[in-house]
């Protein structure tokens, strides 16, 4: 047996373990990452637990990497937003940073945008997007869960 491992592979290490047992074993994980530096690997469905102790996530569908990402980068993927589809993208971004004065926003693809700003006034955004032109196909508050 490896003193002193570069990586640690385990697959659903809390299963069974009890409230106590599992803020021990997080604990435990956390020292060995930052006092050792040891990298540790855990497969678990347990999202929640994960979110705790990650700082990088990678998810998996019939064994192949659907998605890879940071802490920072899922919490912004599953932050509540306005979700904007339209067919012109550019034309939305120029009116976004212009009128509605937000640079706030992401284009995740050629036809949405996840707006993070205006959550409480959606209707200001769609107002400002129809006054302008734009065919929005759709617009509505959004947020994605970490299981989805």
């Amino acid at each position: 047996m490896l003193d002193n491992p570069d990586l640690i592979i385990l697959d659903e290490p809390i299963n069974g373990l009890d409230p106590i047992g599992i803020s021990h074993l997080r604990e435990t994980f956390k020292k060995l990452n930052e006092e050792k530096g040891i990298t540790i690997l855990i497969s678990s469905h347990i999202l929640s637990e994960l979110y705790l102790l990650a700082n990088k996530f990678c998810f998996i569908e019939k064994g192949k990497i659907i998605k890879e990402l940071s802490k920072k980068e899922l919490d912004l993927e599953c932050s509540k937003c306005i979700l904007i589809k339209t067919t012109d993208i550019t034309k939305v971004c120029t009116i976004l940073e212009q009128d509605l004065q937000t640079t706030n926003y992401k284009v995740t693809n050629q036809e949405e945008i996840r707006l993070y700003d205006y959550l409480e006034n959606s209707s200001i955004v769609n107002k400002t997007l129809v006054n302008h032109n734009v065919d929005v196909k759709e617009l509505k508050e959004t947020g994605i869960s970490l299981e989805d």
